[in-house]
């Protein structure tokens, strides 16, 4: 009888909301940590660089950084309409549905993308149900999300590595701010997705070395791995990772684990110093400048995040301008051959574009213009809080002048031509005056802060 019952709530709800509103688009998705949805995700939905999060400048920023849930979507108007308020509450009560393909498709589509946008509406076990239900009934099978889902635990997790269509063609799977889950959760279906090339457990913080050492164990296959934010993970964990997945892994996102310490960089650095693209280390107090040289043997390194690392100085920095310089100058014999292909046969040798240094309070002028001399292809900069900058030194590393407009090299342009974003929120360096030069001399480059 509650099923009967369970289905003509779900109908007659539906009715209601279509005899007063017409059938409307999905909107697109508020998520800060995810990129829009579309019909064809709705139910799951993850790409390698979804698996790191969303930060405001359209690179992944660390969820240490940032740990506001996503807000809800509305209309277009900026008010909700009765059709999303009602799918909305049925997104958080999705056990008087009992199962979603009840609804009108177009209805159903509003559900689903009400909880892509926030999975902690996924409070209750039987929700969950539900959700899965709905996942495993249809859609890719190659990309799961469940983000933020509050009410998955190690069983459900289970319950999905026991599923053979998933198991066997799973490659993506993001389960960051999943709180329930622990090392046994993902011991238990490690094993069953040997052919997984993402996977995300940013925040689970119940979540440790015996998580890693599943991973470390089992994923060989993984090329992107996000364990920020993981307080149970130590150089133990980071060592079955490097060990077990290094020879593979591009991107690699440590930040704010707070125990991990020179052991794994070294480690990192042995075993996947020729894959690594993606490094994020933002947070780890313990790392200090001899740690930049063993960062300085990724020699493929693209993206570099180092931010509130206040142990590093520029004596350490320095050992980044050395690999942006190698970099550099292997990018200029490639070009200077007429971009003959190297290895791959079609992509020139990587540089180091995206490099957040926020936080360093000991880093000098001096450290930073040495450094830009070499890493002419940054695209993104981030110096925020700063604080031992200057103007003028900020000004001569960025524009080859100082604040008055002096011209301090012979260079026909600026130096970091390829620079297209500055942050430097809370840098006490940021002058008005200083800006002012920027917009003058670089009119394309964004500042914030």
């Amino acid at each position: 009888a509650a099923p009967t019952r369970r289905r003509r709530v779900a109908r007659h709800m539906a009715g209601t909301v279509t005899g007063i509103v017409s059938p409307v688009r999905g909107k697109a998705n508020s998520n800060p940590w995810e990129r829009p949805s579309t019909a064809s995700r709705a139910t799951t939905g993850i790409t390698a660089e979804d698996a790191s999060g969303g930060g405001d400048d359209g690179t992944p920023a660390p969820p240490w950084a940032k740990l506001a849930a996503p807000a809800a979507g509305v209309g277009e108007s900026g008010v909700p309409s009765l059709q999303e308020i009602l799918c909305g509450w049925l997104a958080r009560h999705l056990h008087a549905i009992e199962d979603l393909e009840h609804l009108p498709p177009h209805l159903s589509m509003l559900v689903r993308e009400s909880i892509q946008r926030d999975r902690s509406l996924l409070k209750e076990e039987s929700d969950l149900v539900v959700w899965l239900a709905a996942v495993f009934d249809g859609g890719d099978c190659t990309r799961l999300s469940l983000r933020w889902a509050a009410a998955l635990t190690d069983d459900a997790l289970r319950g999905i590595g026991s599923r053979p269509e998933w198991s066997r063609t799973l490659l993506s799977l993001d389960l960051a701010y999943c709180d329930a889950i622990t090392d046994a959760g993902v011991c238990s279906i490690a094993e069953g997705i040997r052919g997984l090339e993402a996977l995300t457990l940013a925040g689970c913080r119940r979540c440790g070395d015996g998580a890693a050492a599943a991973i470390g164990l089992h994923l060989h296959r993984l090329r992107a791995l996000n364990m920020e934010l993981l307080p149970g993970l130590t150089d133990a964990g980071g060592q079955a990772v490097a060990r077990g997945c290094g020879g593979r892994l591009e991107e690699l996102l440590l930040g704010g684990c707070s125990k991990i310490t020179s052991v794994t960089t070294a480690l990192v650095a042995d075993h996947g110093g020729t894959t690594l693209r993606r490094l994020g280390l933002g947070g780890l107090r313990d790392l200090c400048d001899p740690d930049c040289e063993d960062i300085g043997r990724c020699g493929n390194l693209e993206w570099l995040e180092l931010r509130a690392c206040g142990r590093i100085s520029d004596n350490g920095i320095r050992f980044v301008g050395m690999l942006a310089a190698r970099q550099a100058k292997a990018r200029a014999q490639w070009e200077a051959a007429g971009g003959v292909a190297t290895g791959d046969g079609v992509s020139p040798p990587p540089t180091l574009t995206h490099l957040d240094l926020g936080g360093l309070t000991r880093l000098s002028d001096v450290g930073l213009e040495k450094l830009l001399v070499r890493a002419v292809h940054l695209q993104t900069l981030d110096l925020r809080g700063c604080s031992r900058l200057s103007p003028d030194g900020l000004a001569r590393a960025i524009l080859g002048m100082g604040v008055d407009g002096v011209p301090t090299t012979v260079a026909v342009e600026p130096p970091l031509h390829e620079l297209r974003r500055l942050t430097l929120a809370a840098c006490p360096a940021a002058t008005p005056e200083l800006k002012a030069r920027i917009d003058i001399v670089r009119p394309a480059l964004q500042v914030v802060g």
